[in-house]
């Protein structure tokens, strides 16, 4: 991944990720997986995501992580966090409140009921 904003809610159980993949990495994986599309696609698809899960699966098992600290559900987005969009300091640290703003209704979609990542 090339960044990732972790959001928790207070009045929730669970926390939620806004994703950048590496769009390099990514079609890497597609081409060795023999899957076709375009980025957008295939980020949106249910092999990606499954992927992503197993590896947040892993590295919170190998970081004996509870898991109440890994994100439950998650959205990609394909523009990254910038200073130029205002998503980072002059000091390339992400602004919460803007992404929080920014992303408040992928982030509100997610606590609304969508599957959770791995069921």
């Amino acid at each position: 991944m090339k960044q990732v904003f972790i959001y928790g809610d207070s009045l929730q159980h669970f926390l939620v990720a806004v994703i950048v993949p590496d769009e390099d990495e990514v079609m890497k994986w597609a081409k060795s997986e023999a899957i076709e599309g375009e980025f957008r696609t295939i980020i949106d698809g249910e092999q990606f995501k499954k992927l992503i899960n197993d590896e947040m699966t892993a590295k919170r098992k190998s970081n004996n992580l509870n898991g109440l600290e890994v994100p439950k559900k998650l959205h990609f987005i394909e523009e990254e966090f910038t200073v130029e969009n205002d998503m980072l300091t002059p000091t390339f640290k992400l602004k919460r409140n803007e992404a929080k703003i920014a992303y408040l209704k992928e982030i509100k979609e997610m606590y609304e009921g969508a599957k959770l990542v791995g069921e």
